[in-house]
């Protein structure tokens, strides 16, 4: 009985160490982007609103890929978005591409770049 509590013990303190040292935002990066598409969905329970870039690095990191914008900044980020497209501009964003589920991704920042 002794041996099954010491097994359980040490199980318990291995699961616990493996859970507590993953990084939840360990890719969260910026990235400099061209836009490829941006739009979204107002139908449903919550207004979605969705761009899609490319990294433009000589070794990108990602392409295509969707980032889902905060509604709290929606405004601000729409302005830059299509100052951006509008005039064939780059921008910097922030997020982590890896994150696989689009609704997932969140784009934490962006900037116009010069």
């Amino acid at each position: 009985m002794k041996t099954k509590k010491i097994g359980i013990g040490v199980f318990l303190a291995l699961a616990l160490s493996v859970v507590f040292s993953m990084n939840a935002h360990a890719a969260d990066a910026w990235y400099t982007c061209t836009i490829d598409r941006f739009g979204g969905q107002t139908m449903g329970t919550t207004p979605t609103m969705y761009l899609m870039v490319t990294h433009t690095s000589s070794t990108p990191a990602f392409t295509k890929k969707y980032f889902r914008l905060s509604l709290d900044r929606y405004k601000e980020a729409m302005a830059i978005i299509l100052t951006a497209m509008s005039s064939g501009m780059e921008i910097m964003v922030y997020g982590d591409p890896a994150i696989a589920a689009n609704e997932d991704r969140w784009l934490k920042q962006i900037w116009l770049m010069p």
